[in-house]
């Protein structure tokens, strides 16, 4: 059983620009986080509820980091 539980957050869509630019903020500033708080941010993004389906989410989290992030 994951320690992550499955999340939906209920937005306007007006409001994903702010989700967007939270997003950003926190790949320009992953570096910065302590590992477990690296750890904890992708093991509850992996389980986020979104439109879009994607397979193994917490791999592409993690290639997407190690391609972005600073």
């Amino acid at each position: 059983m994951s320690e992550f539980t499955p999340l939906s957050l209920d937005y306007r869509p007006q409001d994903e620009h702010v989700l967007r630019r939270l997003g950003c903020a926190v790949a320009a500033l992953w570096s910065s986080f302590p590992e477990d708080t690296q750890r904890r941010l992708v093991g509850q993004a992996a389980v986020m509820a979104d439109r879009e389906t994607v397979m193994r989410p917490r791999l592409a989290i993690e290639a997407f980091l190690r391609d972005h992030a600073r």
